[in-house]
This record gives C-alpha cells, structure tokens and sequence, in this order.
C-alpha cells in the first residue's frame, strides 16, 4: 500500500507561478485559471422545483440533494422519479457535474457518468446546480477531481466564513477559480488519479468490509452467551419461544418489564428552552448508537427544576431513542457517562435502569443484543415513522441467569470485546489515514503540486 511518504518522493514541475488567487497559491507556469462559468456551455443551471413520484424505472430518476452520498456517490435508498413532461427539461447528459447548494450537503458535487448509472436517465432536483463542462476547455473527469479537492474545500469554506446562511448559488459558483491545465495534461492526471483513488477506494472497501465482520462477530458472542451462558456443556430446556430456542435448565424466562424501571421523558414546552446558562436537556436529536452527542444542545432554566428530579440521569443510565429507533448503525440506544451530566430527560427519549433480579451492564448486553434488534423489526417496518413504546420495550422476552452468572457472563464479554473493539479501532485508523493520503494525493495532483506524467 502506498504512502504519503511515496508522495513527498514524486517529482515536481520545473517552473511555478502566483497563482494570484490566495487559496490556490502557487501552480505550473504553464497552467491556467478560469472562472467555472468560462468552462461550461451556457449558464449553469437550476433544477426542478418538483415533488418527486414513486421510483419507475421507465422514467426519469430524479437526483434530490439527499441522495448524495460519501465519495461521490447516490443513495440507492428510497430512489423517486419525476414525469417525463417535467423531467425532460432537467435530463442529465454525461459528464454532467451537480453541486449541492444549501442544507448539510452544500458544496458537494456528483459527477453523471452514463457509463456508471443503472439509470436510463436522470433529471435533478432545485436544491442542485448543474454544470456542463466544455470538453474543449476542461475535461468533466478533470473538473470532478478538481471539486473533491482541499483546494475546493477552502473557497467553500471561504464563501462560509462570508455569509450568514450556508448556501451556495450558481451565481457563486459561476466565480469558481478552477486549474486549468492543458486538456492532455489533464487527462493524464485523471487517469492517474483513477489508478491511485480506485486502488485506495479497494483498500477501504476491504477494511470496512473486516470491520462489519468484527461487528458481528462481536454480536454473535454477546447473542450466544445472553442465550446459551457459558458452560458448553450445561443441561438446556425449551424455552417455549421459537426465536429464543433452548436456554440453561436453571435460566428463568420473563418479560424485560419484570427486571426494569422505565422512565418516558418530560414534555418539556419548547419556549422555556434556553441556549445557557441551565441543564441540559437530552432530547431524541442527541441519542445516537452507543453514543451521546451534544453537537445540538439546549437548556433548561435550573431554578425551574425543583419539581424535576425525578428526570434528572445517572451515571450508567440506558437511553433509548423512541422515534426512527433503528438506523442503519444499529439501535440508538446509549448509557450516560459522567461527562454527560447534569441532564434531564426529554420525551421522546426513554430511561431504562435494571431493578432486583438484573445488572445493569446485564441489561445493557440484552439491549445490545441481536435478539433486541430482531424483536423490533416487525414493529418497525412498514410504518412511516418508527417508534417504539416502553410497553413493546417492556414485553420483550429475555433468558434471566442467576445473578452470578450474570456478573461471569458480563466480564467475560468485557474481555472479549476489548480485543475486537481494539481491532475495529485500528481498522478504522488506517480508513482514515488512507482517506487522508487520498486527499493529499487529489490535492497535490490538480493544483499541479506534484508531476503527474
């Protein structure tokens, strides 16, 4: 595998100028810039002001700014099409750029190649801008390089800094300053850099692909002693369940709402929020999977809490995410650390703590598990908008060890996850360290920082 090591090593052109753009620096003497509405035939363009239909495939796929993914892709997910009598007039040709111009997306970009669709043909959406590069000037392999770069993310970054709202229009991107170097040189860069990304883009692949298999490894450990316990060799029962199958012989079998406290949130009203000084309030927005996150955050008064104790977490506390509890990372379900606190529960968020019968990292383990999961599909699917009731939460059956065992079966899986989540963590290192070098490498290409011949 390569490195930036390799990078530093590669040679350089022999002769540099100013740029005269300040984000841009210096470039090969005998380079060029332009603005991107010099590059482009006619005016960049503005998609259709439209509602989408259900996805037919005898129609235009219609590209919504939701759809773009990591890495310039589309999402595959919940694909929607849009009429020919409307979509005709918003069709995608190839080599077609489209940039995102607001929401969490702005300033990214998705290069059409009909080579790579699995489409007939696609119109785009009025959150989108659409540029035709003029193959005569600059190469739409070299243009979507370009947009992937660093040097890219600075003017973004530099239209940001400017104004109140992120949002980028066509007016805005019409005044891009792009690279241009002669149309041989780049075609050489493309190809060099689809060499290079597509061998990095594998590695990643393949460390993601390690990763989901340490995940369910992780998964079928937890599943297999929460069921089976740990003695391979220990009398079983039928439990009576199918999707449970035999337990120990010495295992209860109950319902969770049994061995639980379960606390809804309060409906805190929305006019009493405030930005700070106060407690904060942990509301659906901040659960994410095995994991509390404080990016969105709003408080509540603290001379107004003296009736509220009851909502107030605990270090170890399980919250549950009630509304879209299952994402594609799994369950949102998480448990309150001390960094966390003081923090009051909202609705729509739920509090779970094991009574007598149960630990807590016990109960954590089954909420974890994959049978957890599996007893909320059928719930969930189908249904517009998920969510989960403590009662479902309550009814979910569970195998109960003696206390003892419980406390045996905890550390057991304490030790065997520190190693496979210490796996996961290297893994998911190196992903960042290739996605970093793969950056550099785009960067250094197109702004001609290092010769690519």
């Amino acid at each position: 595998m390569e490195t930036c090591i390799e990078q530093t090593k590669m040679k350089k052109y022999d002769n540099y100028k100013d740029s005269g753009v300040e984000w841009l620096g210096v470039i090969p003497e005998h380079w060029e810039v332009k603005k991107l509405k010099y590059l482009v035939k006619g005016n960049l363009k503005y998609g259709a002001n439209e509602s989408g239909i259900e996805y037919n495939s005898d129609l235009p796929r219609y590209i919504r700014i939701t759809d773009f993914t990591e890495g310039g892709k589309l999402n595959e997910e919940k694909k929607l099409s849009l009429k020919w009598e409307v979509g005709k007039e918003y069709l995608l040709s190839d080599g077609d750029i489209l940039f995102a111009r607001s929401g969490a997306t702005v300033g990214k970009s998705y290069q059409f190649k009909e080579s790579m669709s699995t489409e007939n043909c696609c119109a785009f959406a009025g959150y989108l801008i659409k540029a035709s590069p003029n193959e005569n000037l600059i190469l739409s392999d070299f243009l979507n390089y370009f947009t992937n770069s660093d040097c890219f993310n600075s003017w973004k970054q530099a239209i940001f800094n400017k104004a109140t709202i992120e949002n980028i229009g066509a007016d805005k991107y019409s005044q891009l300053v792009v690279i241009v170097p002669p149309l041989e040189k780049q075609a050489t860069i493309a190809n060099f850099l689809d060499e290079k990304c597509g061998k990095i883009d594998l590695a990643i692949t393949q460390k993601q692909k390690l990763i989901k298999l340490l995940k369910e490894r992780k998964q079928i450990l937890i599943q297999n002693a929460v069921t089976k316990g740990l003695d391979p060799n220990v009398k079983m029962k039928n439990s009576g369940v199918d999707w449970i199958g035999e337990i120990p012989e010495h295992w209860k079998l109950s319902k969770l709402g049994f061995y639980i406290n379960i606390l809804s949130g309060y409906a805190f009203p929305s006019a009493g929020f405030v930005s700070s000084p106060g407690i904060k309030l942990l509301r659906g927005i901040n659960v994410a999977v095995n994991n509390v996150r404080w990016s969105e955050t709003v408080y509540w008064p603290e001379y107004k809490t003296n009736d509220l104790q009851s909502y107030l977490l605990k270090v170890d506390d399980i919250i549950f995410g009630m509304d879209r509890p299952l994402i594609s990372e799994g369950m949102r379900i998480a448990t309150i650390q001390e960094k966390d606190l003081p923090c009051l529960l909202l609705q729509r968020v739920t509090r779970i703590r094991a009574i007598k019968g149960l630990f807590q990292e016990y109960l954590l383990l089954i909420i974890r598990s994959k049978q957890f999961i599996d007893y909320f599909l059928p719930i969930l699917s189908g249904v517009s908008v998920p969510h989960i009731s403590p009662d479902q939460i309550e009814s979910f059956k569970l195998c109960v060890p003696p206390l003892k065992e419980q406390n045996l079966i905890v550390n057991s899986i304490k030790t065997q996850s520190t190693k496979i989540d210490k796996a996961i963590a290297l893994q998911e290192q190196q992903i960042e360290k290739l996605k970093e070098y793969k950056a550099s490498l785009i960067n250094s290409a197109v702004t001609g920082k290092i010769k690519v011949s």
